[in-house]
C-alpha cells in the first residue's frame, strides 16, 4: 500500500477529535517519515493535520477503530489488576474521575475489577445507592 493509504486530495475522511469529525483532504505532507493529511473540517471550522493512518473512509469505520482501540487499552489495564492491592495501586496511578479529563478506560476497568474482586454493586460504586 502506498504511504497515503490510497487517499487522494478531495477525499472525505473521518477521524477521532474527541468526537468523530470529518472533512476533506486538502494536502499531504510528511513528518518523521510518516504521511500526514491536511483536512478542511466540516463540523469544527478550519483545518487540522492528522496522520494518514488515523483516517477512515466512513463514520462507522472510525467508530469501530475507536471502539477497538478502547478495548485494547482496557485489556492492558485488566492485566495489571489481579488483586485488591493491584486495584488500589491502579486507582492511585490513573485518573478515574467521571469528567472529560478522566481516563474512561481506566474508570471502566476499575469499576469492573471492584465488582469482581470486592463484590461491590455498580450502583454502590457510582454513588447511586440510596443512603439510609
Amino acid at each position: 500500500m502506498d504511504k497515503t493509504h490510497n487517499f487522494k486530495i478531495g477525499d472525505t475522511v473521518f477521524f477521532d477529535a474527541g468526537h468523530i469529525e470529518h472533512g476533506t483532504i486538502e494536502a499531504f505532507s510528511e513528518l518523521d517519515g510518516k504521511p500526514w493529511a491536511k483536512i478542511r473540517c466540516k463540523v469544527i471550522p478550519g483545518t487540522t493535520s492528522r496522520p494518514v493512518e488515523d483516517l477512515h473512509r466512513s463514520e462507522k469505520d472510525c467508530y469501530d477503530a475507536i471502539k477497538a482501540y478502547s478495548e485494547k487499552i482496557k485489556n492492558e489495564y485488566r492485566k495489571q489488576i489481579k488483586t485488591v492491592d493491584d486495584l488500589v495501586i491502579f486507582l492511585f496511578n490513573h485518573d478515574t474521575n467521571d469528567c472529560e479529563c478522566g481516563d474512561y478506560e481506566a474508570r471502566a476497568v476499575a469499576i469492573e475489577k471492584a465488582q469482581e474482586l470486592l463484590g461491590m454493586s455498580e450502583t454502590r460504586l457510582l454513588g447511586m445507592e440510596p443512603q439510609i
